[in-house]
């Protein structure tokens, strides 16, 4: 799929804080959407709103937002910029597999795939929901030459979950570890 981006996400804390994480962020897959071990849904919720815009294509935005003159453009269905707002991407994740857990472990490694975009707004959530952790995130995406990494971490003192980026350089170095997998090297 074009725009597919390919996501490595890290996480690392107390064992039964990973096991919990997993737990919940295991998706079976409902109401059309495909099984995932990391499902964005299950870290931010779509409201009642965004599900309707889903059913409804001709009702883009939520009654409440259409009385407003200033209110975002119809170009763009609700449930779209909800998505981006909330989680950073277009749709929730899909071709997902872990790489390493071990029950009672301190750490999951698990690779999915999003589109358009990666999903750094919900990474900030799962760090502020389990203050515990760390989460280390890969991204890429090839076709466009974009990737990067990132660690959210948050800070029990300002209350907010600290990012951190990796210079271009190691950006560099991450991009072409991805095209190798993909290619198979």
């Amino acid at each position: 799929m074009a725009n597919d981006w390919s996501n490595r996400v890290k996480i690392t804390g107390p064992a039964d804080v990973i096991h919990e994480i997993r737990r919940r962020l295991n998706s079976p897959g409902a109401d059309g959407d495909a099984p995932t071990i990391f499902s964005l849904k299950k870290i931010v919720p779509e409201t009642k709103s965004v599900k309707e815009s889903i059913k409804d294509p001709d009702n883009f935005w939520p009654k409440y937002l259409r009385k407003y003159e200033n209110a975002p453009s119809a170009s763009q269905p609700f449930w779209y910029i909800w998505r981006y707002a909330k989680w950073g991407t277009k749709w929730d994740t899909y071709d997902s597999h872990e790489e390493a857990y071990e029950p009672g472990g301190r750490e999951w490694i698990v690779w999915f795939d999003t589109a358009n975009g990666c999903p750094d707004e919900a990474l900030k959530v799962l760090a502020r929901t389990f203050p515990t952790i760390t989460i280390r995130h890969w991204y890429s995406d090839l076709p466009n030459m974009v990737g990067g990494y990132n660690t959210y971490k948050y800070d029990s003192d300002t209350k907010q979950v600290v990012f951190e980026h990796l210079s271009k350089n190691e950006n560099m170095r991450w991009i072409r570890r991805v095209q190798d997998r993909m290619i198979g090297f």
